[in-house]
């Protein structure tokens, strides 16, 4: 994704999230953070069906996304724009498989209408706000209910120190989720959240994890990664304040002329290897 850093156009983010590493945040250890797990059989899959895998513009990239309601998956803006093009892609181009787990999902829809937060610039300038706003809805054409997958709640951003969790598909590991059950929020500025978890191309849009209140709360969502002096960092939003603010244009556009109503960064969708 473009905040999943390509070499050419990262520049500008990379050193702000160095400068904001290596000042403010000296002495955040990541040899606390646990490792990548593959969830490789249907077993290990259970109870995590919400997450699944959308697949874009008949099967050129994925991103990952997340059950909020039955008809309802979050993921980051940027996924809904075609590569290099600045196109925006119609509903039709997107399909969610729940639980997607080595050519089995536990539900495959298509998408009835896409939307970005209303903020969310796809050229913008300032890399930090394109962060901040990178979050989008996709409306499934058919609901997924329980018990074939039970929509995740979300839940307040996390603060400095907290530990999440992130599940996601990506590069290399496209055909079976993989979870980080520990990983840790380095600090949170100008509305852009930075985690010590382990992202890659394709986990844009994967939920980033709190389990403080003992079940599983969305607390931010993927949108990119930057390399600092300590290594790769996870970047994401303050979900709880952007998704009100989506959900409010969504539902006042209600299904009169909309197609797809997005805005996104050519690196959010990723190409498969």
């Amino acid at each position: 994704m473009s905040p999943m850093l390509s070499a050419e156009k990262g520049v500008t983010l990379r050193r702000l999230i160095a400068i904001l590493v290596l000042v403010v945040l000296p002495g955040v250890a990541a040899a606390e953070d646990a490792q990548l797990r593959a969830l490789t059989t249907l077993d290990s899959v259970r109870g995590w069906e919400a997450v699944g895998r959308i697949d874009i513009d008949h099967g050129r990239g994925f991103c990952t996304g997340t059950l909020i309601e039955p008809d309802l998956v979050l993921t980051a803006a940027h996924c809904l724009y075609r590569p290099g093009t600045k196109e925006e892609l119609p509903p039709s181009a997107f399909e969610f498989r729940a639980g997607w787990q080595t050519g089995h999902a536990a539900a495959v829809r298509g998408a009835r209408r896409v939307m970005a937060h209303p903020d969310y610039v796809y050229d913008a300038a300032d890399w930090a706000s394109k962060v901040r706003y990178d979050v989008a809805i996709i409306e499934l054409d058919l609901p997924i209910r329980a018990p074939t997958a039970n929509p995740l709640p979300v839940g307040t951003s996390s603060r400095r120190g907290d530990s999440v969790a992130v599940l996601s598909y990506a590069r290399e590991r496209s055909e079976t989720p993989s979870l980080q059950s520990q990983c840790r929020t380095r600090d949170r500025a100008s509305g852009v959240i930075i985690f010590t978890c382990a992202v890659d191309f394709g986990a844009s849009g994967s939920p980033v994890l709190s389990f403080s209140e003992g079940s599983p709360r969305i607390v931010s969502v993927v949108s990119g990664m930057a390399t600092t002096e300590e290594g790769k960092v996870a970047l994401g939003m303050y979900v709880d304040q952007r998704l009100p603010e989506l959900r409010a244009r969504f539902d006042q556009s209600g299904t009169k002329g909309l197609s797809a109503f997005t805005k996104g960064t050519e690196g959010a969708k990723f190409l498969k290897p």
